[in-house]
């Protein structure tokens, strides 16, 4: 509670009534019904015990218990009005313990405070910023209270209150209210509505023009800034109000990088929260921003600080790569070459990363975390935008080849320390986000390198798999069970560990380990719990799929005997062919092409089983997959260009050219094992249709359409004679000829 309320009648003598200062409020003083004598007593003999004990706070407490008799029991309102003025005189809020505060609201109650309020403007004897004043001390004082901050008749003078620190409010108030009034709505923000209830009262925007134009107390409106955003209003409040967070991030950026005292670690601690969320495109308006946080780190990370210095620095810069990319990073600036800053903060990632996590376990705490978690969490950011950096064009974020091959090297070596902490951590640390952040930076080392460290990754698969495994059941039961948020933690390891499981089940070493450990099973649990998640608006699910089916897709190329064997293969089968046809209709062409592949190599290796019938399912498979593998041409309008790519599909090939030649070879495949199948194709007309493409196209296609043309037409021919006879009506030998397709021309003529 300020001293506002009672610094406004200080000089009211109450020993010497009959000449009091009735500057203030002389109505109320004035008033025969106030008990001036008793108060006048009360003063005295606190004053009085004062002397005798040196316990100042006893001499408060005397003077505040006598006003609390009659705040209970006033003659009428002057005398409530001038107890409460000495209650404010004699305790400040800070200084009151809980059962104090409780006894001032017993006695006043929100009733108090409302009447002040709401008579401030309706009183001609007093000024209304002194009636402003004690309300606003008594709702601070009430604030504290944790039973209190929460009370409708607290929360409702949100506005109120915003409008008094932010200078909108009619009534001029001094520093003491201002004060007041920011404990308030410190207090409300730390509840767990609270952020909520500012930002609906477009809090917001006033905080950040208090803030920039430097109003009383604007320190604090940066703190309630920080707990708003922080809380989940960040995304949402850059969408409602870009151009005032854009101010105040324009406004900390220039103090930062203007800052040469204490002032710029604060800031650097604090500037995350202020950072808008990642997009694709920087507004021209921030580019200001990314030149003072550029300088102001650059000042900081190129000097010499101490550990509690640099931390927030480097927790910055991660943060900073998340929000806008690299740009800032490879910003010029004096004393530092083009992409020297970047390769500082890389190196200097890596080294607290080695020096942090190159310890036994038992020098960690009791947890088995190392200390200092944030930063080094920061660190592997800044480590994964390294090799994301490398695996690209170096050239184009201001790095030399030589200084990326360095880059690397070290890089190397910070994974290595990685690995290193990862081998001692035990299951009862799975639910830590720390070792989620750490498997995560190892995974992305692992998505753009594989050739490196290959015995150390091997070693770590069995604890990589296992931990992947058990994130991913808590995960699947904790969305059964619609568990809240104070459930453990529970990331999505694999969708992370997907890429690099593509590179390792390439090679046989580190694939035989994965094999031992089932992971054709993980796999597919993986992929089915993905489908039924999968909405059209999801990319990531999506893209996870895709890689999914990569990783299966490569066991099942490299691993054949373990496919025909292996139950989740048959499982996977089902799944695929229930979903194709109908990812078919949603024109995902790169998922469907993943679908389709993995579908047709599986088929064909698991033909004879019950897993490929003549069944209805069967059936709307293949017809899926031929209508997949068709409509990849298509004839050009001018005949001079022959066959060419069709559009929907050419925006995509890139991505699934490998994918259509493979399941091209899956479905020449599938005809020589499923005897059903052949007139199951003729029945299509797809066959008729593919005949006639090429008969209308004059001039020979493209060498690598034959080429994947030819082999599942040779197949057709030589499984059904009735295939065979088709294509002989409908000059199949002269369009063989047309388009040197000379095998299939071989085969025609023969018999």
């Amino acid at each position: 509670m300020s001293q506002s309320g009672g610094a406004a009648c200080d000089n009211n003598k109450t020993e010497a009534p009959e000449e009091p200062d009735t500057t203030i409020c002389p109505r109320i003083i004035k008033s025969p019904g106030v008990h001036e004598e008793d108060l006048g007593e009360a003063v005295q003999d606190a004053e009085a015990s004062a002397i005798e004990d040196p316990d100042k706070l006893a001499a408060q407490n005397a003077i505040l218990q006598r006003c609390l008799q009659i705040l209970k029991n006033p003659a009428n309102d002057s005398e409530q009005f001038a107890a409460v003025l000495l209650v404010t005189k004699v305790i400040q809020a800070g200084t009151a313990d809980p059962v104090t505060r409780r006894q001032i609201f017993d006695a006043v109650g929100f009733s108090l405070p409302n009447r002040l309020l709401a008579t401030m403007n309706t009183t001609p004897d007093c000024p209304p910023q002194v009636l402003c004043s004690l309300a606003v001390s008594l709702l601070a004082a009430f604030s504290t209270d944790q039973d209190l901050v929460s009370h409708p008749q607290l929360l409702n003078k949100v506005l109120l209150l915003l409008d008094l620190v932010s200078g909108q409010s009619q009534v001029s108030v001094d520093q003491a209210t201002i004060q007041d009034s920011y404990q308030c709505l410190l207090a409300i923000a730390c509840t767990p509505e609270g952020p909520r209830i500012l930002e609906a009262r477009s809090a917001i925007p006033l905080l950040c023009q208090t803030y920039c134009q430097k109003k009383q107390g604007s320190e604090h409106a940066l703190t309630l800034l920080n707990r708003i955003l922080n809380w989940e209003a960040g995304s949402r409040a850059w969408k409602k109000y870009p151009a005032e967070l854009t101010q105040l991030l324009q406004q900390l950026s220039m103090e930062f990088s203007r800052a040469e005292d204490q002032q710029k670690f604060i800031l650097c601690e604090i500037l995350p929260y202020f950072l808008p969320p990642p997009q694709e495109l920087l507004p021209a308006s921030l580019q200001p921003c990314l030149a003072n946080l550029s300088g102001g780190l650059q000042s900081i990370l190129g000097s010499k600080l101490s550990i509690a210095q640099r931390d927030p620095a480097l927790r910055l810069s991660a943060c900073l790569l998340d929000s806008f990319g690299h740009e800032w990073a490879v910003m010029k600036s004096p004393g530092m070459m083009s992409g020297q800053f970047l390769a500082l903060l890389i190196n200097l990632a890596c080294v607290e990363v080695r020096m942090t996590l190159e310890q036994p376990a038992d020098t960690f705490s009791s947890g088995g975390l190392p200390s200092r978690t944030d930063t080094i969490t920061a660190c592997y950011r800044i480590l994964e935008f390294a090799m994301e950096t490398c695996s690209q064009d170096p050239h184009e974020r201001g790095l030399t080849l030589e200084r990326c091959r360095q880059m690397i090297l070290i890089l190397e070596e910070a994974i290595s320390a990685v690995i290193f902490y990862l081998m001692q951590v035990t299951t009862a640390q799975y639910h830590e986000p720390f070792i989620f952040a750490s498997v995560r930076a190892l995974c992305v080392w692992l998505a753009e390198e594989t050739s490196s460290l290959k015995q150390e990754v091997c070693a770590l698969l069995p604890f990589l798999i296992d931990y992947s495994r058990a994130l991913f059941e808590e995960a699947k039961k904790k969305e059964k069970t619609k568990e809240g948020t104070a459930s453990p933690f529970v990331g999505d390891v694999l969708r992370f560990l997907l890429p690099g499981l593509c590179h390792l089940t390439a090679e046989e070493a580190p694939r035989r380990i994965l094999l031992s450990l089932n992971l054709s099973a993980l796999i597919y649990e993986y992929i089915d719990y993905l489908c039924s998640r999968l909405r059209d608006s999801q990319k990531q699910v999506e893209a996870s799929l895709q890689t999914a089916c990569g990783v299966f897709l490569n066991l099942v190329v490299t691993e054949p005997d373990h496919t025909r064997t292996d139950t989740s293969s048959s499982s996977l089968l089902n799944l695929v062919m229930e979903l194709l046809p109908k990812l078919s209709q949603k024109h995902k062409l790169v998922l469907t092409a993943n679908f389709c592949t993995l579908g047709l190599l599986l088929a064909r290796l698991l033909a004879g089983t019950p897993g490929v019938p003549d069944s209805t399912i069967s059936r709307l498979f293949f017809r899926s997959a031929l209508s997949f593998l068709s409509r990849a041409h298509v004839a050009h309008s001018d005949a001079a260009f022959g066959i060419v790519r069709s559009p929907s599909y050419n925006e995509c090939w890139e991505d699934i050219s490998e994918l259509w030649f493979l399941g091209m070879q899956g479905l020449a495949g599938c005809l020589m094992v499923l005897d059903w199948l052949p007139t199951r194709i003729l029945e299509t007309g797809w066959l008729k249709e593919t005949l006639g493409l090429l008969e209308g196209c004059c001039i020979p296609v493209d060498s690598n359409i034959a080429e994947a043309l030819q082999p599942l037409l040779i197949a057709l021919i030589r499984s059904d004679p009735s295939c065979r006879e088709f294509v002989i009506q409908k000059q199949g030998a002269q369009i063989a000829c047309r388009h040197r397709m000379s095998e299939l021309q071989e085969i025609l003529h023969v018999g």
